[in-house]
C-alpha cells in the first residue's frame, strides 16, 4: 500500500509539473487568445445586458465546454504519458518494482489537475472581461453568481472526463494526440450534435462528455434563465444533477480502466527496451 502511494504521488506530481513548468503550458493559453478576442467584439458591438447574459451562456457551453476545454484536457493528458515514452523514460519506470497501474493514474491526476488550473484561467479571464464591461459600460451586472457555479462546476466534469479518454489514448496509441482530436471534432461534435437531438426526444443518458459537461451547467443554473438558453442547448426531460454525476463517474471509471489496462499489456519492461 505503501508503494501505491509513494507512486502516486511521485507520478501526481510530475504529471502536474511538467503540463505548467514547460513550453507546452503555452499552448493552452495561445487558445485561449481567439475567444477572448471574440468576447471583446461582441461585447464593444452589442450593448444589451441581456443578449450579452445569454450570449456568455451560448458561446461558453460550445466554444469552450465542446472544443477547446476537451481539446487541452486531451492534449495534457496526453502529453503526459508520450513524452515520456518518447524521451524513453517509460522504460525506466516500468522497470522499477513500483505498481504500474499507479503510473498512468496519477499522471492523469496530475493531467486532470493541470486541466482544470487551466479551465478557472480562461473562465477567470471572460469573467473579468465581462464584469468590466458591465460596471464601466453599462453599469449593470452580466454574468451572475449562479452561472458562474454552473460553468465552474461544467469545467471540473469536463476537465476530469477528458483527461480520463486521453489517457486512455495516451497508454494505448502512438499518436494518442492525433486521434483524441479526430474524436472530439468528429465524434464529440459532428455525431453528438445528432445524437444530442435524439436523446432529448428519446429521454436516452448522453455517453458523451461535452453533453455531461453541458448538461451540467444547465441543470444549475437558475430555472427562468435555463427555460430561456435550453432551446439551443439539448436538455433532456427529467434530466437531474445526481444523473449527471454518476454518468460522469462511470465515463471515468471505464476509460481509467482501459488506460490502466492498455498501459500494463503495452509498456513491457523487455518489450520496451527491445523498441
Amino acid at each position: 500500500m505503501r508503494l501505491w502511494l509513494v507512486t502516486l504521488r511521485t507520478q501526481l506530481w510530475w504529471g502536474f509539473r511538467r503540463s505548467l513548468l514547460s513550453r507546452r503550458a503555452l499552448i493552452p493559453l495561445l487558445g485561449f487568445l481567439p475567444l477572448w478576442a471574440m468576447e471583446v467584439v461582441v461585447l464593444v458591438r452589442r450593448q444589451n445586458p441581456h443578449f450579452l447574459g445569454r450570449f456568455f451562456i451560448y458561446f461558453n457551453s460550445w466554444a469552450y465546454l465542446s472544443i477547446l476545454l476537451p481539446l487541452v484536457a486531451l492534449f495534457l493528458a496526453v502529453s503526459a504519458l508520450q513524452d515520456d515514452r518518447e524521451g524513453g523514460s517509460l522504460v525506466y519506470l516500468v522497470s522499477r518494482p513500483a505498481p504500474r497501474p499507479a503510473v498512468p493514474l496519477g499522471r492523469a491526476a496530475g493531467a486532470g489537475l493541470a486541466s482544470i488550473l487551466f479551465a478557472l484561467v480562461f473562465l477567470g479571464g471572460s469573467l473579468l472581461l465581462f464584469a468590466v464591461w458591465g460596471r464601466f459600460g453599462r453599469g449593470e451586472k452580466i454574468v451572475g453568481p449562479e452561472t458562474v457555479r454552473a460553468f465552474l462546476a461544467a469545467s471540473v466534469m469536463g476537465a476530469l472526463c477528458f483527461t480520463a479518454l486521453g489517457t486512455f489514448f495516451g497508454a494505448f496509441f502512438k499518436k494518442g494526440l492525433l486521434v483524441g482530436m479526430a474524436l472530439v471534432l468528429g465524434w464529440e461534435l459532428a455525431a453528438g450534435s445528432f445524437l444530442s437531438q435524439a436523446q432529448v426526444t428519446t429521454g436516452l443518458r448522453s455517453l458523451l462528455a461535452t453533453d455531461l459537461s453541458r448538461q451540467t451547467a444547465l441543470v444549475l443554473l437558475p430555472e427562468t434563465l435555463r427555460l430561456e438558453v435550453s432551446r439551443g442547448l439539448p436538455l433532456p426531460p427529467g434530466t437531474e444533477l445526481t444523473g449527471l454525476l454518476w454518468g460522469a463517474a462511470q465515463y471515468l471509471l471505464v476509460f481509467l480502466v482501459l488506460a490502466v489496462l492498455a498501459f500494463s499489456l503495452k509498456e513491457h519492461p523487455y518489450r520496451a527496451r527491445e523498441n
